[in-house]
């Protein structure tokens, strides 16, 4: 391109499940520092991470990924044309500009698609380093069993659930084929695959390591929050037994009377619910990671020859015997009475907030121009919510009276941990 400044991008693509979340916070929260510093945090693709990315070069295996999107819709051209403009009205003392999606890793599965991913940014960037974490497959795998339960999936078991068709492999636990379509596209001096563990991360986390590799000082990751905490055993048997209630009466897992109830029991879960998620038989993970082992041999020898082997090989932090042994009705149950009593707690808070906006109708008569109309929205807002909420504890409700007629215990019971 005739007359650009000279400039250069590094693209993060992943993979799931390595901290993603955790990089792409705090490049949101510190786009100041980083513009100051000549770095830019693109916000064309997504104002965190950048899903925009994946859904243009892979639109046919991305559509889960439309809900983030105005309208729950993606155009393509007004995509590449908000990038060109973001990239144009670029500051001159901006040299680097950062992208982010994980999802560059997950849907982006072919030669074809990552070709398109590099037609679009090359015009713009003399380098284009790619970054991307790899995690041992069985840690990834049990990790995603949260992110399946999150997206409405009724699936019970942590490994032996996923599909064994070489698509799904391809898609999420094959690294040998992951970089070779990256190193084909954009060459493989341009990309830089790190190992996600502690002793191979510089400081042991992610962010960090992402800061180090470019070039940015470590006070950029000071204060970061802490995201995506994994769901504990009760809160993953509770999203279980309501998806597979949603399923059972016909409901998709984004159908407008299933997936808000289940986004806000997942968060609630996340938040205020104790322990470890389930985990899978120390076999179970053998077996699961011994079909990568081959592939990772050889990304061993093409991309770390002086590791001894890709990932350590140490399985003792899984249980000899699943733990699926846990009570399923009364971890539900347990999951439930907390679910159900943020719930309550939460519908007091729209209360006094539906009381304010009362006061503020009253108030508002004096008001001139726009503030009434601020007013109303903030009053159909907060009703949307009250609505929301009392259909999800009705929800809540009825399947706690179904799970207690399956299964009658005690409240004495129920509210026992898991040990006791």
């Amino acid at each position: 391109m005739v007359g650009r400044l000279s400039r250069s991008a590094i693209l993060h693509i992943g993979s799931e499940k390595t901290g993603s979340t955790a990089i792409q916070s705090m490049l949101v929260s510190r786009r100041d520092a980083l513009d100051r510093l000549g770095y830019w945090y693109a916000s064309s693709p997504g104002v965190d991470t950048h899903s925009a990315l994946a859904m243009y070069a892979a639109p046919e295996y991305a559509d889960d990924l439309l809900e983030a999107f105005p309208g729950g819709a993606f155009n393509e051209q007004e995509f590449f044309h908000s990038l060109a403009n973001e990239i144009a009205a670029l500051p001159s003392h901006v040299r680097t500009v950062i992208f982010s999606s994980e999802h560059c890793q997950s849907r982006l599965i072919t030669i074809e698609h990552v070709a398109k991913l590099h037609a679009l940014l090359s015009p713009y960037f003399d380098t284009i380093t790619v970054i991307v974490y790899l995690r041992r497959q069985d840690e990834m795998a049990a990790s995603l069993y949260s992110t399946r339960l999150r997206g409405g999936e009724p699936v019970a078991d942590i490994l032996s659930s996923f599909d064994q068709s070489e698509f799904f492999w391809a898609r999420y636990f094959n690294y040998e084929q992951l970089l070779d379509r990256y190193a084909h596209v954009f060459g493989k001096s341009f990309v830089k695959p790190r190992i996600y563990e502690p002793n191979a991360l510089l400081q042991g986390n992610a962010v960090h390591d992402f800061l180090n590799i470019c070039g940015l000082p470590f006070w950029l990751a000071e204060e970061a929050a802490m995201v995506n905490r994994a769901i504990p055993a009760d809160g993953q048997t509770f999203l279980l037994a309501l998806n597979v209630w949603h399923a059972a009466s016909g409901y998709s897992p984004n159908h407008d009377r299933a997936k808000p109830v289940r986004d806000a029991c997942a968060l609630i879960a996340e938040e205020r619910l104790q322990g470890r998620p389930m985990r899978p038989a120390r076999d179970e993970a053998q077996h699961f990671y011994e079909i990568f082992r081959a592939s990772n041999e050889r990304v061993r020898e093409a991309w770390f020859p002086d590791r001894s082997s890709l990932f350590l090989e140490d399985f003792s932090q899984y249980p000899a015997s699943a733990d699926d042994a846990i009570d399923t009705h009364k971890a539900a149950l347990r999951a439930a009475f907390v679910i159900i009593e943020e719930l309550v707690r939460e519908r007091g808070d729209v209360e006094n907030k539906l009381n304010a906006v009362k006061d503020t109708f009253h108030a508002s008569m004096s008001w001139r121009v726009t503030a009434p109309l601020r007013a109303a929205s903030q009053a159909r807002r907060t009703c949307r919510t009250e609505r929301f909420l009392c259909r999800a504890r009705r929800y809540l409700d009825a399947f706690r009276r179904k799970v207690l007629r399956a299964n009658p215990v005690s409240d004495d019971q129920v509210l026992k941990s898991p040990e006791s």
